[in-house]
């Protein structure tokens, strides 16, 4: 299938889910994120939910320096920022996806802001860690990559934690 063909398939399946769902398979994502005991000091970037994503409220709230994503105008690069608006470098990434493989290869919804993002602290030489947020049924069998495609190196599921060998270069 085609980045398309999986996106569709996917979106329509997070579609259906109804709000227990969400809230049982985050809370164990929660779970599953405290179990990686990464530092409390570290500078975390979330997302806030849509369209069915993960649940990241239980890490927003319960992460000492947590960062959300805000679309720098005019390009494709996202700020991380506190809630009183200082912009930060994080350390940690927890980002939202479609779906992903057993390669670390993610599929957003296309726009292509992560990629450019991580791509440009790579230019910058900025060292971070980038975990996946997904529901177990969003792994696929590949997923067709790009130069541009940025792969996991990690991702957190309802029912385990993957890990995945592509060292930032």
């Amino acid at each position: 299938m085609n980045k398309s063909d999986i996106r569709q398939t996917i979106i329509a399946k997070r579609k259906l889910l109804n709000a227990d769902f969400i809230l049982e398979a985050s809370q164990k994502i929660f779970s599953q994120y405290l179990e990686l005991n990464l530092p409390k000091e570290a500078l975390v970037a979330c997302y806030s939910p849509i369209h069915g994503e993960v649940d990241t409220k239980l890490i927003i709230e319960n992460t000492p320096r947590i960062l959300l994503p805000r679309v720098m105008r005019g390009s494709k690069i996202l700020d991380f920022h506190t809630d009183d608006g200082k912009k930060y470098l994080p350390e940690i990434i927890l980002a939202p996806l479609v779906a992903f493989d057993s390669h670390g290869n993610r599929l957003g919804f296309g726009g292509g802001y992560y990629d450019a993002t991580l791509n440009y602290y790579k230019a910058i030489h900025h060292n971070f860690l980038y975990i996946g947020l997904a529901y177990d049924f969003q792994e696929v069998a590949e997923i067709p990559t790009d130069n541009h495609d940025f792969p996991l190196q990690g991702v957190i599921t309802e029912s385990k934690t993957k890990v995945f060998l592509t060292p930032i270069q």
